[in-house]
C-alpha cells in the first residue's frame, strides 16, 4: 500500500517509455547502434549526478523522477537523431 502513491509518477514513465519501442529496430536498420550506445552513455553520465541529487532531495519521488527523465531524454535524443538521419 505505501507504494500506491507512486503509481501516478510511474504511469508517466510508462507512457513516455513507449516512445522507445521502435527505436531499437530503427537503429539496427540504419546500422548505427554504436550511436545509440553513445547517446545512452552520455545520458547516463549526466543522469547519475542528477539522479543522486533528486533522490537526496525528494526521496522515492526523486527516484521516480530520475528514471522518467533518463528514459525520456534518452528516447527523445535518439528519436531526434534518427528523424534527422532518416530524412536525408
Amino acid at each position: 500500500m505505501p507504494s500506491v502513491k507512486y503509481i501516478s509518477g510511474l504511469f508517466i514513465y510508462g507512457a513516455l517509455f513507449g516512445i522507445g519501442v521502435g527505436l531499437g529496430p530503427m537503429w539496427r536498420a540504419i546500422g548505427q547502434v554504436k550511436i545509440s550506445i553513445i547517446i545512452n552513455l552520455i545520458i547516463l553520465g549526466l543522469g547519475i549526478p542528477l539522479g543522486l541529487w533528486l533522490i537526496k532531495s525528494y526521496g522515492l519521488w526523486g527516484a521516480v523522477m530520475m528514471v522518467t527523465i533518463w528514459f525520456t531524454v534518452s528516447h527523445l535524443a535518439s528519436f531526434s537523431y534518427l528523424l534527422k538521419k532518416l530524412r536525408t
